[in-house]
């Protein structure tokens, strides 16, 4: 009977660790997207609140290149959380490497975001939206979407690869 009373304490305390352990790195990870993401959101209110100066120092094209790949981030946000429960993390990992994972999934989603503006911008992509005052919302939002997206970077570069390296029949 002891040694089953013993074993059910060790049992129950494992549970414990294992979930305190989760816990540590959830935290760490999230708070490592959450702040940069919260930095480019507050990057994108000061483009926004000082949009005809940004426009003046960068133009029109820069100023709506910058928003939109740094929407980005809150689509690699979104992503994570709508991912939550199936993320492995675990703690013994330590926080280092979980804050690199965390920033690095918010460049991913920057990059994916800034390709796809610059894809746009440089002609490859959305033809047949015509230009208007409008759709500058529509690459806001497809921005987002490519933040948040895991097939977003690797198509995009492969589509420039396409175009850079044209396959000859």
């Amino acid at each position: 009977d002891d040694l089953d009373a013993i074993s059910a304490v060790l049992d129950e305390a494992e549970k414990l660790i294992r979930l305190r352990n989760r816990e540590c790195s959830r935290q760490w990870f999230f708070l490592s997207i959450l702040i940069p993401t919260a930095l480019a959101m507050l990057s994108v209110l000061g483009l926004v609140v000082t949009r005809q100066s940004a426009v003046a120092a960068l133009s029109d094209n820069g100023w709506q290149v910058c928003v939109t790949a740094l929407l980005g981030s809150l689509g690699a946000l979104g992503s994570v959380c709508l991912r939550n429960e199936k993320l492995t993390l675990d703690a013994n990992a330590g926080v280092t490497l979980h804050i690199i994972e965390g920033v690095a999934r918010v460049l991913v989603g920057v990059i994916a975001a800034l390709l796809f503006v610059l894809m746009v911008k440089g002609g490859m992509m959305l033809h047949s939206v015509p230009e208007s005052t409008e759709r500058v919302y529509l690459l806001f939002a497809l921005g987002i979407i490519c933040g948040a997206s895991e097939r977003a970077l690797p198509g995009f570069i492969k589509k420039g690869e396409d175009f850079v390296f044209p396959k000859e029949d």
